[in-house]
């Protein structure tokens, strides 16, 4: 899994988790990016994009959460595009857990998405 932070928009990052590995250096990348935005704006949004689910993502995905854990009090809400029942499944339950808002959102509605992430 690799991680492409396409675009940073006032609070918001937008990263998308692509089939490949994650190194250190984009998980440093990750953190250094939530650290500037939230010292920007004393709060940080992600829209986490995953264009496929597999088992393999499922490692990839809890480093990814990792970080988000790590960095809890920056961030406010994720919306987490995808194409998974069983990722649905567990936002929902995520959701139960972690100190932030989660929404699942299917790929082709990247609107709603971002409405949701922008909303106070």
């Amino acid at each position: 899994m690799y991680i492409e932070i396409d675009k940073i928009h006032r609070y918001i990052v937008t990263v998308e988790l692509l089939p490949d590995k994650i190194s250190d250096s984009d998980i440093e990348r990750l953190v250094d990016i939530l650290d500037d935005v939230h010292d920007k704006h004393n709060k940080t949004g992600i829209m986490l994009l995953m264009p496929s689910f597999n088992n393999l993502q499922i490692r990839i995905l809890y480093r990814a959460l990792k970080v988000f854990v790590d960095n809890r009090k920056q961030i406010s809400k994720i919306a987490i595009i995808g194409d998974s029942v069983i990722l649905e499944a567990g936002i929902r339950f995520e959701n139960i857990i972690t100190p932030w808002n989660e929404k699942y959102f299917n790929a082709d509605d990247l609107t709603d998405a971002w409405r949701w992430l922008t909303e106070e």
